[in-house]
């Protein structure tokens, strides 16, 4: 449907020099629209000009007209004869002030053309949508119900839903709650009786789950810090509460004793969950375990103490169980010469790790712990002074650092200048004197140049003290095991990895099965790794490793320019180019695709030892059928395999005629200087 319009006449011909001019506005601001006749368009803004056909003149500007204004189709352009009209698509469109007036190219003064304009503006109400809002649904947990107010009653409700014949103003769509890592986006389109059209982004509020919860204890002789933290929470106003009746905004719950909790979580739109941790010996923890998707194998949670869990969830299943007709397996596959790493997080007290093969075979995998993150003990000199209103502040200058258990000098000098310990955080708890007390807030003295911890006891005067405490830096530790594949070859094995702790129920994980070859022929080794940490410790040296097949491999140079246009001349000033191929990769299924996908990302990536770097986002094609098979496109630049040229080197004389050069002066008839 289209609304405002204007109407151009080409009465003459719009000959060389002719600008023809009007505004648009959208209600809020006008823009100009120009174009100038010229004998050869070569840039924008410009429609080529004739002398005597009236019909030219006026094809020739519809078609500069959609080349410079009309690229994403949102105004309808038709030519009658020696007539333009132009229909806009929005309703919030006017055209006005329109203008045709001749500039000689060759000199002489301006005059007006006989073009006409005529405008047919919009007048009636615009359709909007005032307001969309989030509800609770019937199941809370994984429907979201959602508000729709428009300016007018929609009658035709065509996204995301399809509805004809919608008799409500509000209208409610229940649809399913976001459920993966990003939030999902949908398309709110709605129609009137008019036929005016509206569209709107909305991004879907995640689902709140109990999988995404993380509860974090920080230790301390006085009690227990509990710090609740929910992931993947996009969209979501999240209370929380030790009793599912008192329920507040802070995540944060200090000084509780000993014994068996409960944290209730309820979220804006009616979903609630809970999750269940322990305090004992004045320490809390849940139990942690995270191994990235990024490692060459894939786990899954399989078991918790002994009973089988639900491993069906995306981020939780293989390949072949995905909901489709025809799921194919697809082993992980690799060569005898591979040493694989694969590195995890966990907090439980015993880690083990190990191979099983088809006959029930067992070989025992040494596992290192990499990290020391836990039940970190440090006594350090500090200064404390008065506060005021019964406080005391802390603060680092420098010092000595003690034995924590023993009080004994460890002859590790500090230098802090004031900025603070990295356990100087707010709900951490410090030993001050003999009292444990927690850190209320964090602010900077000005006249101490030092950034001070403020905690609840009173002070009279300003002395250096003894400042202890226990704290985690994490609430994990990392852990790696390698796996030498040529230990394996020609078989078929999965690996465990078994987590036991007295505090938790054992927690186990298994591997997809993994094959070991003497030598790939036909397919391609994918190596990558990062230069910066992310949810894998990089700064161990570890790297991962897959075994993909290429459908095809092409070369495609990716190259730039730049050059200086003169009158009588174009000078070259710089040009790179790239070597870069683009991979169309074979089918794989979910679990590998995604893994590929995440390689291609990484900051240091090499294919059959060839280093590269992602040229942009690569392309996934929809599944073959209803099969679990993709594949993926990408094109990836070589790295230190590039060529730059310049077009004149500023030591060679210049001879012959003279001509215009950048950053040089003409002085004489023969003669430059160097700027």
């Amino acid at each position: 449907m289209t609304y405002s319009e204007i109407k151009i006449t080409f009465n003459s011909s719009a000959t060389w020099g002719t600008v023809v001019k009007f505004d648009i506005s959208n209600g809020l601001n006008t823009f100009d629209i120009l174009e100038e006749f010229v004998l050869l368009r070569y840039s924008g803004n410009q429609a080529v000009a004739e002398t005597s056909l009236l019909t030219t003149s006026a094809i020739n500007y519809r078609e500069a007209f959609n080349l410079d204004y009309n690229s994403t189709n949102s105004y309808e352009v038709t030519v009658n004869s020696n007539q333009v009209t132009i229909k806009s698509k929005d309703p919030s469109i006017t055209f006005s002030n329109g203008s045709a007036i001749n500039y000689p190219p060759l000199g002489g003064s301006p005059t007006s053309k006989d073009i006409s304009f005529a405008y047919n503006n919009f007048q009636g109400n615009i359709f909007n949508i005032d307001e969309v809002v989030f509800e609770e649904a019937l199941n809370p947990c994984s429907y979201v119900k959602l508000k729709v107010t428009t300016s007018e009653l929609s009658t035709k409700i065509k996204s995301p839903v399809i509805l004809n014949g919608n008799t409500e103003n509000p209208f409610y769509i229940n649809i399913l709650r976001s459920g993966g890592i990003l939030p999902r986006q949908i398309i709110l389109e709605v129609e009137n009786d008019n036929n005016q059209i509206v569209q709107q982004k909305l991004v879907v509020p995640n689902t709140l789950s109990v999988e995404n919860v993380s509860i974090n204890v920080n230790p301390s002789p006085n009690g227990g810090t509990v710090i609740i933290s929910v992931s993947n929470s996009t969209g979501l106003d999240l209370e929380y509460s030790l009793n599912n009746v008192d329920f507040t905004t802070s995540n944060v719950f200090d000084s509780l004793t000993s014994g068996n909790y409960a944290i209730y979580i309820k979220d804006q739109l009616g979903c609630s969950v809970s999750k269940s941790f322990t305090i004992s010996d004045f320490s809390a923890s849940e139990p942690h375990f995270y191994i990235s998707p990024t490692n060459s194998f894939r786990f899954v949670h399989t078991k918790k103490g002994g009973i089988n869990t639900n491993n069906k969830l995306d981020r939780n299943k293989f390949s072949y169980q995905d909901d489709v007709y025809i799921p194919y397996k697809g082993n992980q596959l690799f060569k005898k010469t591979d040493i694989i790493q694969t590195q995890f997080e966990s907090n439980y007290e015993s880690i083990s790790a190990k191979t099983i093969d088809k006959d029930s075979n067992e070989t025992n995998l040494i596992v290192n712990k990499l990290t020391t993150n836990r039940s970190i003990k440090e006594s350090r000199d500090a200064i404390k002074f008065n506060f005021g209103n019964g406080k005391t502040g802390v603060y680092f200058t420098t010092g000595k650092k003690y034995n924590y258990d023993t009080g004994i000098d460890l002859n590790e000098d500090y230098t802090l200048n004031g900025y603070l310990p990295e356990w100087g955080v707010v709900g951490n708890f410090i030993k001050v004197d003999t009292s444990w007390l927690k850190i209320e807030d964090i602010i900077y003295d000005e006249i101490r140049f030092a950034k001070v911890l403020i905690v609840g006891i009173s002070s009279t005067t300003e002395e250096t003290i003894k400042v202890s405490t226990i704290y985690n830096r994490e609430n994990y530790d990392v852990y790696e095991f390698s796996t030498i594949m040529s230990t394996f070859l020609n078989k078929e094995i999965s690996i465990e990895i078994k987590n036991e702790d007295s505090n938790f129920d054992d927690l186990i994980h298994e591997s997809k099965f993994i094959k070991t070859f003497e030598n790939f022929t036909t397919l391609k080794e994918v190596v990558y790794k990062n230069d910066t940490n992310t949810d894998i410790l990089f700064s161990t040296g570890i790297e991962f490793k897959m075994w993909v097949k290429t459908e095809k491999v092409y070369y495609k140079p990716i190259g730039e320019s730049e050059n200086h246009k003169t009158d009588t001349n174009v000078v070259l000033l710089n040009g790179n180019v790239r070597k870069s191929k683009v991979f169309q990769f074979d089918s794989l299924t979910s679990e590998k695709m995604i893994q590929l996908y995440l390689a291609l990302f990484h900051r240091v990536l090499f294919i059959d030892s060839q280093r590269y770097v992602l040229e942009n986002t690569p392309e996934v094609e929809e599944p073959e059928g209803d099969t679990n098979l993709y594949k993926i496109t990408a094109t990836l630049i070589s790295v230190d395999e590039s060529y730059d040229s310049k077009s004149y080197n500023n030591s060679i004389p210049i001879t012959g005629n003279s001509f215009e050069v950048p950053s040089l002066i003409e002085i004489t008839s023969n003669g430059f200087i160097k700027i």
